[in-house]
């Protein structure tokens, strides 16, 4: 049990090691997105 526990541990750790810089990559992406839409919009409106 205590072996399954560890190996557990270290899978979620690693899950959330490798998780993170998608979500941020993720996050960065989107805002970049509306950050795009928002400046084309405003050249459009000039």
């Amino acid at each position: 049990v205590a072996i399954q526990t560890t190996s557990f541990g270290d899978y979620v750790r690693h899950g959330v090691f490798v998780g993170l810089p998608l979500i941020h990559l993720f996050i960065i992406c989107f805002v970049a997105q509306q950050v795009i839409d928002y400046s084309l919009e405003i050249q459009m409106h000039m």
